[in-house]
């Protein structure tokens, strides 16, 4: 299947193929399920709204280094953050907030960030942080409640309620700031929270304009794989995990918890093709690995995963905007897709050509092309009136 080449399209997204791989080892890793590369986009129905590409820059210049999240291009490093913290619905959050080195006359548009599922605020999302606080924005990473050095019980619980209510809680907390312009603030979700940020905007009102990067939504992803293809038999026996944990903790024995992440990269391979293998060797190497990102959840994110859906409240966004950056060979895509497909206002899937999902968490060519996008996007939609 050949891809256009043209630098804008509006032209209906090609179907491909995807045929779903039977999952060895269904109660590991449901984060990085099993998927299969499609040739091109993703498979999804047909866009009929335009959309835009943006190449990359060469590949060249991955000899800055991989390195860890912390931050790609040495031009936007910028002063390290400052530690702060805030409650949401009564769970101390834990943050660091990047400011301009050279702020502007009066109070800052600001930018909340989130992070993946299993990440923490020092990888992923203080990298995009550090970069709009470069392009001169208040930018406010946070690690989720009950994971990284935020509060909450049991730990690793991965809670779609409270995690929306997390994104909420910052806002109300920059709001608080001299230094931020409380009617100038947008959301940045990466990952699961990109799928997190769209819920959140679409109930609060006091969210200008909303952003995701490698766009999930979590539910989805332990539902259907990360592909959408996976076999309903794996989410039916990670139910029944969660179910026996549920049951170990009423006779008061340890419930365990669910592997995010295989031993191996082998195992990942094996598990969940080359996605699996670009979440291992983020997570679980030094490319991207923190001591506190997540390698367990607790088995009740499973079945709170089950009522939640984080794009039930995209058409509520509109008419503010709504941008989404999705590389053009990442398997999660039809995701971001459908929730396009939801959004009812200004609305942009922006691709980065050559990049699969986790590309954009950390490889320079692809996060510069990101960020450049998204300064301007908020650079528009954020403007003082």
């Amino acid at each position: 299947m050949s891809r256009p080449t043209s630098e804008a399209t509006s032209e209906a997204t090609p179907e491909a193929t995807v045929t779903p791989r039977v999952q060895l080892q269904p109660l590991v890793q449901p984060l990085v399920q099993p998927t299969v590369q499609p040739p091109g986009r993703p498979a999804a129905r047909p866009i009929a709204e335009p959309v835009v590409r943006a190449a990359a820059e060469p590949a060249a210049r991955t000899a800055r280094g991989e390195g860890r999240a912390a931050a790609p291009g040495g031009a936007d490093a910028g002063a390290p953050p400052v530690a702060v913290r805030f409650a949401s619905a009564g769970i101390p959050i834990a943050g660091h907030l990047y400011l301009p080195d050279r702020p502007g006359a009066g109070p800052l548009p600001a930018v909340v960030v989130g992070h993946p599922g299993a990440g923490v605020k020092e990888q992923t999302a203080g990298t995009y942080a550090r970069r709009m606080a470069a392009r001169g924005f208040a930018a406010l990473a946070f690690d989720a409640a009950y994971q990284g050095e935020s509060g909450g019980s049991p730990r690793g619980l991965e809670d779609p309620a409270q995690r929306v209510e997390d994104f909420k809680a910052a806002v109300s907390y920059l709001g608080t700031l001299d230094a931020v312009d409380a009617g100038r603030i947008g959301l940045l979700g990466i990952c699961a929270s990109g799928g997190y940020a769209l819920s959140a905007a679409g109930g609060d009102l006091r969210v200008r304009a909303v952003a995701a990067v490698s766009t999930a939504e979590p539910a989805r992803q332990f539902r259907f794989g990360a592909d959408g293809a996976q076999d309903p038999a794996v989410f039916r026996g990670l139910l029944e995990a969660a179910a026996a944990a549920r049951d170990a903790v009423a006779r008061g024995e340890d419930p365990g918890a669910m592997p995010v992440f295989p031993d191996t990269v082998e195992q990942a391979r094996a598990l969940a093709g080359q996605h699996g293998v670009d979440g291992f060797e983020y997570y679980r190497t030094p490319r991207g690995r923190h001591e506190r990102s997540a390698r367990t959840f607790a088995w009740e994110s499973v079945d709170r995963m089950t009522l939640h859906d984080a794009f039930h409240a995209v058409p509520l966004i509109g008419p503010r905007p709504l941008l989404q950056i999705v590389g053009e060979r990442a398997v999660t895509a039809w995701m971001a897709v459908e929730a396009h497909r939801r959004a009812t206002g200004p609305k942009e899937l922006h691709w980065i050509e050559g990049a699969r999902h986790v590309d954009l968490y950390d490889r320079p060519q692809y996060v510069d092309a990101a960020v450049d996008r998204l300064a301007g996007f908020f650079a528009e939609h954020l403007a003082a009136v």
